[in-house]
């Protein structure tokens, strides 16, 4: 019986756990990357069937571009493909009779959503009109106005369960959502 050489069993396993790296792809094959396209808040980066129907805007890209978002949530949204944004929520608020758009960010953790950013189309333009970071809330749009549902923690609340949730309402002034 021939005997076994330890140092190559090793170098065997190495080499097998590198190949299969570690229970999942080393690399993910998704196609070819966009080409940087000029900014989507600009009027030029938006073609004329987005601005026409807020639904067709690419929420993420419109994000990712948008110098009002902060880095954190620019961070959160890098980090993964899928997942950072939560439902988008279509309604008017700004009292113009059309669809703006109610973005909430996903924090992927216990604190819920990190961010809500609201978007209008506006002379011509999409701008933002609205945003609010925080964790542990929500949001949601009633009568037309935005309203942010924060989580209010006692000394001795669980993180599941806050002891009650304070309502901030922002409405439309004309130019942007103020709170009321």
């Amino acid at each position: 019986m021939r005997a076994r050489n330890p140092a190559r069993t090793l170098s065997a396993v190495v080499v097998a756990l590198a190949l299969a790296g570690c229970g999942g792809p080393a690399l993910r094959i998704e196609g070819p990357a966009p080409s940087p396209g000029p900014d989507p808040l600009s009027a030029n980066g938006l073609r004329p069937d987005q601005l026409a129907n807020i639904h067709n805007v690419d929420l993420r890209r419109t994000l990712l571009a948008d110098p009002g978002v902060s880095e954190s949530v620019k961070r959160t949204l890098e980090a993964c493909g899928a997942c950072g944004l939560a439902n988008p929520v279509y309604a008017d608020v700004t009292g113009d009779e059309q669809d703006d758009v109610l973005v909430p960010v996903d924090s992927g953790g216990s604190g819920g959503l990190m961010a809500a950013y609201a978007y209008a189309v506006r002379d011509g333009r999409l701008r933002q009109v609205f945003h609010y970071e925080g964790l542990d809330f929500g949001v949601r749009v009633r009568d037309g106005a935005v309203q942010v549902i924060q989580a209010v923690y006692g000394p001795d609340d669980p993180h599941c369960c806050p002891s009650s949730h304070d309502v901030q309402t922002y409405s439309w002034d004309g130019s942007r959502l103020v709170r009321r």
